[in-house]
């Protein structure tokens, strides 16, 4: 090769060496200047005034919908109350996340950071469409990274893919967003429980000796329960009962064959479970109700038992009053009794007072269960489907 061959290609390379760093220092400006800067900016800000939030995966196709409405924020999709905790944490920690570092701005590497569009069938990510406060905001949550804390995020329309500086995970399990706590009754309110499918019935009561036990109401003659505490499982069906999902009383109707089950508590309220198998899921449909007569009986107990207290501290504190007065030879100075409870110097407005709470806690428990099948967790299922046979020791 000729010297003046050399020297020509050594001018060109010099030229594309020196285009090439021009280039990589004129973006590298403009990428440091992102870093440290909110994951979705404007979000932070915005967060109060957030009104609904789309999740949408792949093939385009709605994951959730949640929307924020007068009783507060709302699964669309199933119309059910939506978890509003699990939202404000995903919210608020996407808010909070910093870029630190540029990924790939080139789509056909999208995928393997999770942050691809979800028109693509085969997305892997979730993009979130954020309304309320001004323009929707909309961003693709993709992978988490592989080692360390961090996620791979691209706002949607954006070319420029960015890790964060926190793990952020979305549920891509429509029923993960529903708000899953329905009734939380705690069995020493629980009087007695009734279970029966056709022929098959059980009944439990509480125990006298008043341990917080259940008894097997109906053990037949010559039988044993399993166990002292084989009934306490079912008494405490209300207690913590959380649902795997919701559908529509239309949706998913009740089937034969049924289980009928009455929860009746000391105060007056009464629940009613009918529950049934369909593709092995259990499901159930509930109604609370005010048996007033129950509950006026104890009201009246409970004000009997409020009288008793009071008058015996009253004596007490009479028969104090009586010592320190021997003792002291002198008046120091009259104290003021307290005040009597209402249900002592009011029985009738206690009595209604009472009334009032218990028919309100039917209401809001009805607004709850009303036009809705629920899926019941297994565990919970099990100890309501128990035949009376399986209460039982086996016979001899």
């Amino acid at each position: 090769m000729s010297a003046k061959k050399t020297l020509i290609l050594a001018v060109v390379a010099v030229a594309l060496l020196g285009a090439a760093l021009w280039y990589s220092a004129a973006r590298r400006p403009s990428q440091e200047a992102a870093l440290q800067t909110p994951a979705l900016p404007g979000l932070a800000e915005r967060l109060p005034a957030v009104q609904k939030v789309t999740l949408t995966g792949a093939g385009d196709r709605v994951i959730a919908t949640l929307e924020q409405g007068e009783d507060g924020w709302r699964l669309v999709e199933k119309d059910y109350p939506a978890d509003s905790g699990a939202l404000r944490t995903l919210l608020l920690g996407l808010a909070e996340a910093k870029r630190v570092q540029a990924k790939t701005a080139k789509p056909e590497l999208y995928d393997r950071l999770g942050v691809e569009d979800v028109s693509a069938e085969d997305a892997q990510g979730v993009k979130l469409t954020i309304e309320g406060g001004g323009e929707p905001l909309a961003i693709i949550v993709g992978q988490n990274v592989n080692t360390g804390t961090g996620t791979y995020v691209r706002p949607a329309g954006e070319a420029q893919s960015w890790q964060i500086d926190r793990n952020v995970a979305v549920e891509k399990n429509a029923a993960n967003w529903l708000q899953k706590s329905l009734t939380d009754i705690q069995p020493d309110r629980i009087a007695s429980v009734s279970v029966s499918a056709g022929k098959d019935q059980v009944e439990i009561v509480a125990s006298e000796a008043d341990d917080g036990d259940f008894i097997l109401a109906n053990l037949p003659r010559g039988r044993e329960p399993q166990s002292a505490f084989v009934a306490d499982a079912t008494a405490g069906f209300l207690q913590g009962l959380r649902i795997d999902d919701v559908a529509g009383a239309e949706a998913q109707p009740a089937q034969e064959p049924q289980r009928k089950a009455i929860f009746r508590t000391t105060d007056g309220l009464d629940i009613a479970v009918t529950s049934w198998e369909a593709e092995g899921k259990s499901w159930a449909q509930l109604q609370a109700s005010l048996d007033e007569a129950r509950a006026g009986k104890a009201i009246e107990a409970a004000q009997a038992a409020a009288k008793a207290d009071w008058e015996a501290k009253q004596q007490a504190a009479d028969g104090e009053e009586a010592g320190d007065a021997a003792g002291q030879g002198e008046e120091e100075g009259e104290e003021v009794a307290p005040e009597a409870p209402l249900a002592v110097s009011d029985p009738a407005a206690h009595r209604e007072q009472r009334l009032a709470t218990l028919r309100e806690e039917v209401e809001a428990l009805n607004a709850r269960f009303a036009g809705h099948s629920f899926q019941l967790p297994t565990y919970k299922a099990g100890n309501l489907n128990r035949e009376l046979e399986a209460y039982l020791k086996p016979k001899d």
